[in-house]
């Protein structure tokens, strides 16, 4: 009895994760059945849910059809593996904007809520250089901000836990189109410092091979990189206060 129990649950899953890989509508019903008995419980010893997976492959078919038929919440999709990440955030690590759109007009407050970094899904398309979910994520944020006579104020939706910004991980990523956008969106960015004291600047001077000039025609983007990494590092360096660099040189001597 229990062995026959196990036998139907490994046929349900194995039916499951069929639908997230291939998305058809034959496949999606069987997904649906096994939602309405599994739901967000864990799937795996990291914690994430069926949710996840789709999220991670991009199924819009399936997250429609859950989100129609009334099966999926709002505190569904707020639903954490053991990391503290939601579906949202491999959402934005993976690009899928159609997906993305889907849940945030189910719950748009998916935006703002936080991993055990700190890292909010806004901040991961920044690391992961997903220009058009950022934009998505983007228009969003609203509640998180307020707006000031000296510009904007951020708060911890653009900054994980150790001090770094959407601006540092999109220049650490070599996003360089995106972090030119967010300066130019946030110019305050330029000067918060992480924990160990660094701005955006000194982590794009630390990346040499950016600003080498390619000589292969084949290498386009390259090139590309090399000419935008180029004016990042302009704006950057007007915008640098150099006052704490001067104190820290007269402190050393």
């Amino acid at each position: 009895m229990a062995s026959s129990r196990i036998n139907e649950d490994r046929s349900n899953r194995s039916a499951a994760f069929r639908a997230v890989l291939e998305g058809k509508r034959r496949s999606v019903e069987n997904f649906r059945r096994f939602w309405k008995e599994e739901g967000v419980n864990p799937l795996d010893k990291c914690g994430d849910t069926v949710l996840h997976f789709l999220a991670i492959h991009g199924n819009a078919a399936a997250f429609k059809l859950l989100l129609q038929d009334g099966l999926v919440t709002s505190e569904n999709l707020k639903a954490k593996n053991v990391n503290g990440n939601i579906a949202l955030r491999e959402v934005a690590r993976f690009g899928h904007k159609d997906v993305a759109e889907i849940m945030i007009r189910t719950e748009n407050k998916l935006v703002s809520e936080s991993n055990k970094l700190g890292e909010t899904p806004l901040f991961m398309a920044a690391a992961c250089g997903k220009k058009e979910v950022f934009s998505l994520l983007e228009k969003h944020i609203g509640d998180c901000m307020m707006r000031r006579n000296d510009g904007w104020h951020i708060d911890d939706s653009m900054m994980r836990s150790d001090g770094c910004t959407i601006l540092h991980v999109a220049v650490i990523g070599e996003c360089y189109s995106l972090a030119i956008g967010i300066l130019e969106s946030y110019p305050d960015l330029s000067g918060k410092r992480n924990e160990k004291g660094k701005t955006t600047l000194p982590i794009l001077a630390a990346k040499p091979e950016s600003f080498s000039n390619p000589w292969l025609k084949e290498i386009d983007d390259a090139k590309q990189r090399h000419a935008v990494a180029l004016m990042l590092a302009e704006r950057l360096i007007r915008r640098e206060d150099w006052s704490h660099s001067v104190h820290a040189e007269d402190k050393d001597l």
